[in-house]
């Protein structure tokens, strides 16, 4: 069986002068699709194995190819509007034949020259085509525990709430407002790490690692700023939230608690106008 729409490792079984016609390894049915020499890495020979997109052509005939698409079934990308016709619009992936975005599957309507987020699907005739509609089939109640990273693409954004993205583009998932610390563009790839899953199963998303972890980075970096400075600097617990965003790219509240834990391990001093090293009071 080929998996359309995915990468597959395959066994080439017979060469002709069209290209080389590569089967499922092991499988006993006597069916392959063909790998256009064009597409080919020199030296590929009979009962060689390798990685092959599986993808249909003009003619919609399944063929193999090594270029490598800007997604695969069930992800995310931004691609850009090639054309658009009586029928839908067709957008650039890194294929000879563009991707298919049919109107039906167009939250609002695309022109030629825009790039727009798309999930790529197989349709009712069994074709590979695009929708906008990227948060129809996101999931809940994932497998993923607090503290982990993962990858996430960018949603939208809404300027009440927050940072919609789609972790590891299954799972729906959200960064709180709070936390954005400039404009996010759709289609945008960030690692994010999971804060927590609300009893409906959404994922709250953070760019920060769980706390015992990032007040341990927190420190390191002011601990290095201060070396880096002769051991002195002139932020201090009030210090403006903008001052200290520009210099450690931390909130004011993260601030004040990695300073606290500094102080308390006694590896700093706090004055009125300059927090130092313990080593130089």
């Amino acid at each position: 069986m080929f998996n359309l729409g995915e990468y597959q490792t395959l066994e080439v079984t017979s060469i002709k002068s069209s290209g080389f016609y590569l089967s499922v390894i092991g499988s006993t049915i006597d069916y392959d699709i063909l790998l256009p020499g064009t597409h080919a890495p020199e030296g590929l020979g009979l009962g060689d194995r390798l990685e092959v997109f599986i993808y249909r052509d003009t003619k919609d005939r399944l063929m193999a190819t090594t270029k490598k698409p800007a997604l695969t079934l069930g992800r995310l990308a931004l691609l850009e509007v090639m054309q658009v016709d009586e029928n839908g619009a067709f957008l650039a992936w890194g294929l000879e034949k563009d991707l298919f975005l049919p109107f039906a599957e167009q939250t609002e309507p695309v022109k030629k020259g825009e790039k727009v987020l798309v999930r790529l699907y197989i349709d009712k005739s069994q074709r590979l085509a695009a929708t906008t509609r990227v948060q129809r089939d996101l999931k809940t109640h994932p497998p993923y525990k607090e503290g982990e990273a993962h990858d996430a693409t960018v949603l939208k954004t809404h300027p009440d709430i927050g940072l919609f993205v789609a972790v590891e583009d299954l799972y729906e998932g959200l960064v709180l407002k709070q936390e954005l610390l400039k404009t996010y563009t759709p289609g945008e790839r960030l690692v994010l790490y999971v804060a927590r899953s609300n009893p409906a199963g959404q994922l709250q998303m953070s760019f920060k690692k769980t706390i015992p972890l990032q007040i341990q980075e927190d420190t390191q970096m002011i601990l290095d700023h201060l070396k880096d400075h002769a051991g002195t600097m002139s932020l201090t617990d009030k210090s403006s939230p903008d001052d200290i965003r520009r210099v450690f790219n931390l909130s004011k509240k993260a601030f004040k608690r990695a300073l606290g834990k500094l102080y308390r391990e006694g590896a700093i001093e706090i004055h009125e106008t300059a927090i130092t090293l313990k080593d130089r009071v």
